[in-house]
């Protein structure tokens, strides 16, 4: 469910990292604390069919078009990864597809090495988005009957994966890193 900006909940601070999408005007907002729990959103933008995903282990978000040719496509995360990437499967064809590539590895889609449009979306600050988007929309955390958050939002769901000082999960390579990988510029 989606609220204006300006109704947004009071649990949004000014530098919780969001994914911003804008299609012909429709500017829609998907906190990075909802995708890390969910890692994907089957949305629409102004009437376009769209998924936006989430990879934690990545830190990595992909908006791409849910159609391909006159199909529509919904996906939902395979509970894989590809080189430490979600690896998606759509519900139609139980085609599985890889996050960062939007590619499909296997299934009806893999034959014909099937790559879902991506759309222009961007990892940016609550912040940030509010100054630029002032009447944009935000999506709000999935609450039980009584108003709880259905998962613990503010936590991160894999458990020491976002310590910086940490070498990160599967990665091997003995590059010089100035930046870990988790961290933010």
């Amino acid at each position: 469910m989606f609220v204006q900006v300006a109704d947004a909940p009071t649990y949004m601070e000014p530098r919780e990292p969001v994914v911003a999408l804008v299609v012909d005007g429709d500017a829609l907002v998907y906190p990075r604390a909802i995708l890390m729990w969910h890692k994907i959103v089957n949305d629409t933008a102004d009437g376009v069919p769209v998924t936006v995903t989430f990879c934690p282990l990545c830190n990595i978000g992909i908006t791409f078009l849910r159609t391909v040719g006159d199909q529509e496509l919904t996906f939902g995360t395979s509970g894989m990864l590809r080189n430490s990437d979600l690896v998606m499967w759509d519900r139609q064809t139980q085609s599985f597809w890889e996050q960062i590539t939007c590619e499909a590895l296997a299934g009806d889609f893999a034959a014909d090495e099937t790559v879902l449009a991506q759309l222009p979306s961007s990892i940016m600050a609550w912040e940030t988005f509010v100054s630029a988007y002032p009447d944009g929309q935000l999506l709000e955390r999935e609450v039980n009957e009584y108003g709880s958050p259905v998962r613990p939002y503010d936590s991160p769901p894999y458990a020491g994966y976002d310590n910086v000082d940490q070498q990160a999960f599967l990665f091997r390579c003995g590059l010089m890193i100035i930046w870990s990988p988790l961290q933010e510029c």
